[in-house]
């Protein structure tokens, strides 16, 4: 069942597990609780570790996964206006970190990471990984497979649509899976 569908059975009060006592409750607390938490830590050692904002470095990691996109791809990656998402591009390229050129279609410009904008991207995911590597070092291989298994489940009921899926991978690192279950949801309903 789609993520979407789930949000609106539980929205209007059609629960469909209503025999759970209580589980699904818990089940959906605890999950909470570790989704704030790994945000926070994730884009805390991104800060102290890259000195970029959230927006920030999800525009230099989005970039950086596909570069030579135009400013449409990156405002829906980061979530922004047109505007806001053209200033930001505007103070990473005055920064060094973002270079613009001409797109195939002549009309727009392409955006690329320099090589400065490519080591910080680095960087960030990085500090991401060392924050969220803390999550689970305290599980077992099979514990890790077994998580691993649910978590692309859970992503792939996600995907909502294009806009969503470049929203939800916006800090994920292109080399970690070999599968994205993201990009394999949607290259599949197209």
């Amino acid at each position: 069942m789609r993520l979407s569908v789930l949000i609106s059975v539980i929205k209007f009060g059609r629960h469909s597990n209503q025999h759970d006592n209580g589980q699904n409750m818990r089940t959906t607390n605890l999950l909470g609780a570790l989704a704030q938490l790994a945000t926070d830590q994730q884009l805390k050692a991104i800060e102290e570790d890259c000195g970029l904002n959230p927006t920030e470095a999800a525009a230099l990691v989005s970039i950086g996964v596909a570069p030579g996109q135009q400013i449409d791809f990156l405002q829906q990656a980061i979530n922004r206006s047109h505007s806001a998402s053209v200033r930001l591009v505007d103070k990473l390229a005055a920064q060094g970190l973002v270079v613009r050129d001409q797109a195939t279609d002549g009309r727009a410009v392409a955006l690329h990471l320099s090589a400065k904008g490519t080591k910080k991207s680095k960087e960030v995911l990085r500090a991401r990984n060392r924050a969220l590597e803390v999550f689970i070092q305290f599980l077992t291989s099979q514990e890790r497979e077994a998580l691993d298994s649910m978590l692309a489940k859970l992503l792939a009921a996600s995907v909502m649509s294009e806009r969503h899926a470049y929203q939800m991978c916006r800090l994920c690192d292109g080399d970690a899976c070999d599968v994205c279950p993201v990009e394999e949801t949607f290259l599949t309903e197209e």
